[in-house]
């Protein structure tokens, strides 16, 4: 089917009988170029924002590459695979004199054949290739105030001639960038450029850079491609914008790190990169894997543990229980994580690559009450694990315990009993969470003590593993807000510089993550401010200069889904182990699907396992979903926790339902729309900071009309408030949803 025949189908989409054909597959529009492209430092993260629902932008640009290194290393491949309807190219800045042999082209030649041969091969697949000049670079001549500097113009003079010659449409991005520029002027555009080691990158874009130049890419494609003008918006979408950015764009961040509740995290750095997992409890996929390079910006790439164990147990939901704070370390090639589960023992996954495979679980020490383990490989081939210990299981608590392990790491061959007793340390209650270092001859244990909400952190240190050991608080809340500021990692930059990341517990928010500066003097720790000041405790810091490390795009989780991806987004997570017939991508295409599944509690859906939901990501948000079609009983929007409201159909109806105290003694209340509605409705909750949820609906995805009070959200069983989308009732009904779209709070 050609572009023009496919964008006219869509045009009459809305005509056409519900019993026609299935609806042509989603306009596919497939972005190929490098850094300047890309999502990360490249407009192609704006261009997102700048395209109707229902478009599919695919976005295949890799940093350094060239249009001959591109196909050389197989990315070209990849996007032809895509099958695009429209394919924009832009190559040119790593294709000059100076990036070596496997890159450069000459433009009179090579460069123009290459983009050349790209154009044909989009052509002969049944793709419209569009050209794009290059991204102008922002470099002021100091002999010409206000003037660019360019040293593009052969390449961008190629592709030109190319378009005219084949008849390809065209985007003059480097002409259309270069006015933009020249208006701003250099203190106008300081803002765009990411900062590089105190220097300013003139070439990549940061924050606001990617949408601001991803407009003047639409504006050149209206112009060049007018059939593509009803899909392409005037104004970005703020709901495709993060919710929340650590990266402040000029060398500093600000805390948290991690505005989602990735509960008792723990990091590992491996070379250049650093490895987060934390606490996933009942929710599946468990022991998310986060990726970064900065400790600043994050990526969540893998779950290690696909389903819980024990199998039977998991079926259901088990609030609370699950997977307690993990450990993540890497020793002889592989990546190790020690697990808890309190009713069932301490668990080991391996893999050689952290995203995944990951072995199936295996119980180490099988018991009641053992959390929060971490093992440390020492120096004579030893291998020790230590763990604390949960009231609620064993009747034990405040002490951690300290175990050898085999050469295997998969069973205990001594049992060293307590090393620290937090019952013989003044005011200590709830010692637990314990890391376990090595350094400078001493072996370390940093573990947080005094409860969740409200505790500190503290390290101990011992010439013997077996102790005995002194005792230091290093992190305390002081006179900051960060309460709690505790439990998590100890980790360092190639060049030596140490960091430790932690959790604060913010409620229905959940465990958020902080990143703390540390310097260390006289074989102690120094932490947050007090790495500046020496003071001990030191206070949690909530702006400080990023890790001295190579600078990364801006970077968070994923939050929004437009369920065009044959899999489900990894910031989706089920209530218990799910089945295969608890959703769809494929029946409705462009659609997800859920399946029915009837209340194990009529009216109260707290128990219910398929109830598919992620993490809150911000202090405010604003979440907009399509409930496109319903046959079952209820579907719609929730926000869910120990109270739980949603919006969305019952029985025929447009309601917003509140249930208190769901766990135990529900109290519902609800209030119905006095609109009638058959068709598509537009679900929306606003979330302030503190929980503050107000809901809303719409025909037309542009004016929202309010329903019901204001919800205060509420945390779960050790968990934050989740936001997600269900479907309850009579199995063989279901629910279509168009998309889930998550962005700044929009009131």
């Amino acid at each position: 089917m050609s572009p023009r025949l496919r964008l006219l189908l869509l045009a009459l989409l809305p005509a056409l009988s519900l019993a026609a054909e299935p609806a042509p597959k989603p306009l596919r529009i497939v972005l190929v170029g490098d850094s300047t492209v890309n999502d990360a430092g490249g407009w192609g993260y704006g261009f997102r924002q700048f395209v109707t629902d229902g478009v599919v932008v695919i976005n295949t640009a890799q940093n350094g590459r060239s249009s001959k290194s591109f196909r050389a290393e197989g990315h070209w491949a990849g996007a032809l695979a895509a099958q695009g309807d429209y394919y924009l190219i832009q190559f040119g800045h790593n294709d000059q004199p100076g990036k070596g042999p496997d890159r450069e082209t000459d433009p009179a030649t090579t460069y123009r054949e290459n983009m050349a041969r790209y154009v044909a091969e989009v052509r002969a697949q049944g793709g419209q290739p569009v050209l794009v000049t290059s991204l102008v670079r922002r470099n002021f001549d100091p002999a010409h105030p206000g003037r660019i500097a360019s040293s593009l113009g052969p390449y961008v003079e190629a592709v030109k001639q190319l378009a005219r010659a084949e008849h390809v449409p065209l985007v003059d991005l480097h002409a259309l960038s270069l006015a933009w520029c020249e208006r701003l002027g250099p203190a106008g555009t300081t803002p765009l450029n990411p900062v590089v080691e105190g220097k300013p990158d003139t070439t990549h874009l940061q924050g606001e850079g990617r949408v601001v130049f991803a407009r003047l890419v639409v504006d050149g494609l209206r112009e060049a491609v007018p059939a593509l003008r009803p899909y392409l918006r005037a104004a970005p979408h703020a709901a495709d914008a993060p919710a929340w950015q650590p990266d402040r764009g000029d060398g500093t961040y600000r805390n948290p790190i991690l505005h989602a509740d990735y509960s008792d995290p723990d990091v590992v750095r491996v070379g250049d990169d650093y490895w987060m997992t934390a606490s996933s409890f009942s929710h599946v996929p468990g022991l998310p894997i986060l990726h970064s390079r900065d400790l600043v910006n994050w990526t969540l790439v893998a779950h290690a543990l696909p389903r819980l164990v024990p199998e039977d147990t998991f079926r259901t939901p088990q609030h609370g229980k699950g997977v307690w704070a993990p450990a993540i370390r890497h020793h002889a090639g592989k990546f190790w994580i020690y697990y808890p589960d309190p009713d069932f023992g301490i668990y080991l996954v391996t893999a050689t690559d952290p995203r995944g495979p990951w072995s199936a679980p295996v119980l180490v020490k099988g018991g009641r009450g053992l959390i929060d383990p971490c093992p440390l490989w020492d120096a004579d081939g030893r291998v020790y694990l230590i763990h604390g210990w949960a009231n609620s299981r064993a009747r034990v608590k405040n002490v951690l315990t300290l175990l050898e392990l085999n050469a295997e790491g998969t069973g205990v061959i001594d049992d060293f009993g307590y090393i620290i007793n937090g019952d013989k340390l003044p005011n200590y209650t709830t010692l637990e969470g314990p890391k376990l270092y090595q350094r400078h001859g001493w072996y370390y244990v940093f573990a947080p003590a005094g409860g969740v909400a409200t505790g500190w952190q503290s390290v101990f240190r011992a010439r013997n593993i077996r102790g005995p050991y002194e005792e230091r608080i290093v992190l305390a809340q002081g006179q900051s807000p960060v309460n709690g500021p505790h439990q998590g990692a100890l980790v360092d930059t190639p060049g030596g510089e140490p960091w430790f990341l932690h959790f604060q517990d913010k409620a229905a928010h959940g465990r958020i993550v902080h990143l703390q500066p540390v310097r260390w003097e006289n074989d102690w720790p120094l932490l947050g401010t007090g790495a500046a000041t020496g003071a001990t405790p030191g206070e949690p810091v909530l702006v400080h200069r990023k890790p001295a490390l190579p600078p990364q795009p801006a970077a968070v989780p994923a939050t929004s889904d437009d369920f065009n991806s044959p899999a489900l987004g990894l910031q989706w997570q089920w209530q218990a182990n799910p089945q295969a017939d608890w959703l769809s991508l494929t029946a409705q295409p462009g659609a997800l699907r859920l399946f029915a599944q009837p209340e194990p509690q009529p009216g109260n859906l707290y128990d219910s396992p398929a109830l598919l939901l992620q993490k809150f990501p911000a202090p405010a948000f604003s979440v907009t979903t399509v409930l496109a079609d319903a046959t079952a009983a209820q579907a719609g929007l929730i926000v869910f926790g120990r109270d739980y409201a949603w919006i969305g159909w019952r029985a025929g109806q447009l309601v917003q339902v509140t249930v208190r105290q769901a766990a135990d003694h529900p109290l519902a209340t609800e209030e119905v729309a006095r609109e009638k509605f058959t068709g598509p409705v537009h679900l929306r909750v606003d979330v302030a900071d503190g929980g503050q949820c107000r809901f809303s609906y719409s025909r037309d995805g542009k004016a929202f009309t309010p329903l019901g009070d204001t919800f205060t959200a509420t945390a779960g069983h050790w968990v934050g408030a989740k936001v997600g989308l269900f479907a309850a009732g009579e199995r063989g009904t279901h629910a279509d949803y168009d998309s889930f779209r998550v962005g700044p709070a929009l009131r």
